[in-house]
């Protein structure tokens, strides 16, 4: 925008408050999530968004379901059901972020492909980056009161930034950015279906990337339940590309 290659203006106030009050809460809970759960776990639980779209456009904004859209949302859930151990006994904390992430990113998604009709991705990506900033900072300034809970205490500790860590930070927000805008910016000429199947190898890549490079071990009942989730994912966008 300082450069003039693009502006930031509102043209439609309501999808870019959406947006950024989704996106910032998706984001949000997805590093809560991180900081119970692997990687790939963690990932996997915030891109369920691709069904959460879905049932949130039938549900509020009244379109019509895809066809086979209630046998899609069953082998989702036993995706889900294998990917937290079948028996549930180490569900927690971060499975619950996990889950709000993953929500809230869905009602995200429909507020970008909304705002994309009247509104550029610089301009969108910016209601996503104040509403972020401002969560967390909330959530930091409440975590730091004495009378919070223990929990939130743990969580809203503020650490100091080694050498290494600054690197580190740089580049998660390079890459995080540009992953962004790019979303933002296909959305506008894709629909919101094959947005969603072409964004599938993100959990993949966490998966293997947690795995050579953190050491992340993948159980047999979670991959199963990883292939199942994501080829509800894929089952969607291709029956409403159909459609």
């Amino acid at each position: 925008a300082g450069l003039g290659v693009q502006k930031i203006k509102v043209v439609k106030f309501g999808p870019l408050f959406w947006r950024g009050f989704f996106g910032g809460l998706a984001v949000f809970f997805y590093f809560i999530s991180l900081d119970y759960l692997t990687a790939a776990r963690a990932t996997l639980w915030n891109y369920t968004y691709s069904i959460w779209a879905n049932v949130f456009s039938v549900f509020f904004l009244k379109r019509e379901a895809p066809r086979h859209f209630a046998w899609i949302l069953a082998l989702g859930i036993a995706g889900v059901w294998l990917v937290l151990g079948v028996n549930f006994q180490d569900v927690g904390w971060g499975d619950l972020a996990g889950l709000l992430s993953g929500s809230a990113a869905g009602a995200s998604v429909v507020a970008i492909k909304e705002a994309r009709r009247t509104d550029n991705a610089l301009s969108i990506f910016s209601s996503f980056s104040l509403f972020g900033f401002a969560l967390t900072g909330a959530f930091l300034g409440f975590a730091a009161a004495p009378q919070s809970p223990s929990l939130f205490h743990s969580l809203g500790n503020w650490t100091s930034i080694t050498g290494t860590g600054w690197g580190l930070l740089i580049l998660m927000g390079l890459l995080g950015m540009g992953a962004q805008l790019f979303l933002t910016q296909s959305l506008g000429f894709l629909s919101l279906a094959m947005g969603t199947l072409l964004s599938l190898l993100v959990p993949i890549g966490a998966a293997v990337l947690g795995l050579l490079l953190l050491g992340e071990a993948l159980t047999p009942h979670f991959l199963i339940g990883t292939i199942l989730v994501l080829a509800a994912c894929a089952w969607l966008g291709w029956r409403e590309n159909k459609g």
